[in-house]
């Protein structure tokens, strides 16, 4: 009994609790007005009438036809739509059917034209008020403090503001959720609650992490499905019976991934990989039963989570890739100090990224002396390569694929796939390597730990 309560504590209750704490934080930072607004939340908040069309299932309304207009999945824009809803039907109650998601979006400063064909701006135009603040084309800095956009731009923009504070409340119960799955995945290694606890709220409260978790971007859901999927192909290896259950849950999860975020495809040969080394030498039949079944299904729910691709698919499929890859091509160009064109420049951008002194991405939010900031990057990079050897050496010794194996494979394949697809200085895309960092840095504890042991029981005799 105290055995079936201490799993219930450590599995269940921890990680609700360890949710609403980091809700309750998020929200306070996420929704001050000395917070930071970045570029692109109007962008993704300016598309939440997606998620309007998604749930009346008007699949045919031209706002879907973006060909060679915007290729961006569509699963981040659902979100803020989703968040805004309840106050959007309010509005809608009081201006009757005919006031749909777009034009809410019109009367709070939101009208993203440039992702609209000709019909649609046609119909949309007409409802631009002569008091319409064009903002993000009035000048306004790619990152700013939301008090300065109000001062800039006046009481008017007020509404402007509170949309945005309320849009973020989605990405604040996500990031919340990443935190809670993180330390189910530190839990199922270590299999101590102190040092899963130290590293979720290292991993909670690192800056990367908050910088571009608590605005309206495609990172925080891009993150929840990112570590649950992780967490899912721990479950995968760690039950050797009914292992093709949790490929189900894979499939799903990686398919919504990637329409959070395009590089969401990444995981899907990463699956099959790891179903390569666990079937080596087992009914081949079956094996390639497995691989038809995983990309047919994750093609299958990729395409049904987005009604851009309904028709035509295989022509979107393939511009949703080709647009994404052109803007970041297009982006080098314009961000030239950005540039990344060298791998041995790609390698060490991450480096310093992740583990250099002189970087904040891994530093709690909440320290400001340089001399803390320091002390606890040299107290991270030290664990960390401990972390690193002790999983390698691990690797070596294992025969079986253990958790602890997963976990190094997939650190370094999506360390290795950053050095194809990355090609700016933009830190937000490494908020998924956070999760290994700490990770690592949890096994060099728990390695100090055993050599603190082995050493005193060497001491005793």
């Amino acid at each position: 009994m105290n055995n079936n309560l201490s799993k219930i504590i450590k599995l269940f209750v921890i990680p609700i609790v360890i949710f609403f704490v980091f809700f309750v934080i998020y929200k306070t930072k996420a929704t001050n007005i000395n917070s930071r607004y970045l570029f692109d939340e109007y962008a993704w908040i300016g598309r939440g009438y997606y998620f309007e069309l998604l749930l009346k299932g008007d699949f045919k309304n031209n706002l879907w036809e973006t060909y060679e207009i915007d290729g961006d999945p569509k699963l981040a824009s659902y979100l803020y739509g989703l968040t805004l809803y309840p106050d959007y039907l309010k509005e809608k109650k009081i201006k009757g059917n005919d006031y749909d998601m777009v034009r809410y979006l019109i009367e709070n400063n939101f009208y993203i034209s440039g992702f609209f064909n000709n019909l649609s701006k046609q119909k949309y135009d007409k409802y631009l008020p002569e008091n319409f603040i064009s903002w993000q084309e009035s000048g306004a800095p790619r990152t700013i403090l939301l008090a300065d956009l109000l001062k800039q731009f006046g009481g008017d923009f007020e509404k402007t503001v509170n949309i945005i504070t309320k849009a973020r409340l989605g990405s604040v119960v996500f990031l919340s959720l990443s935190v809670s799955v993180a330390y189910l995945i530190f839990i199922s290694t270590f299999n101590s609650i102190i040092v899963s606890l130290l590293m979720t709220f290292l991993y909670g409260f690192s800056s990367l992490l908050t910088r571009y978790g608590l605005v309206a971007y495609s990172e925080p859901i891009y993150l929840f499905l990112f570590n649950l999927l992780l967490l899912n192909l721990f479950l995968f290896f760690s039950n050797k019976k009914q292992r093709f259950l949790f490929i189900i849950p894979s499939i799903i999860i990686c398919a919504f991934l990637n329409q959070a975020k395009i590089s969401g495809v990444l995981f899907l040969p990463l699956i099959i990989f790891l179903l390569i080394i666990d079937s080596f030498g087992k009914d081949i039949k079956m094996f390639f039963i497995k691989i038809f079944f995983i990309i047919y299904f994750f093609l299958l729910i990729y395409i049904t989570i987005d009604p851009f691709l309904y028709s035509n698919t295989l022509r979107k499929v393939v511009f949703q890739y080709q647009w994404t890859h052109n803007m970041s091509v297009d982006q080098q160009t314009y961000f030239k100090s950005n540039a990344l064109l060298k791998i041995k420049d790609k390698i060490s951008f991450i480096n310093k990224s992740l583990l250099n002194n002189g970087n904040q991405s891994l530093t709690p939010f909440v320290l400001s002396n340089n001399i803390y900031i320091n002390s606890f990057i040299r107290f991270i990079k030290l664990f960390f390569i401990f972390g690193l050897i002790k999983s390698i050496l691990e690797f070596i010794k294992e025969k079986q694929l253990t958790k602890r194996k997963v976990m190094l494979i997939v650190f370094v394949y999506f360390y290795v796939s950053l050095l194809f697809y990355l090609r700016l200085t933009w830190d937000r895309y490494l908020i998924h390597m956070l999760i290994f960092v700490f990770y690592f840095t949890g096994q060099g504890i728990m390695f100090g730990f055993q050599l603190v042991k082995y050493l005193q029981l060497k001491a005793k005799r």
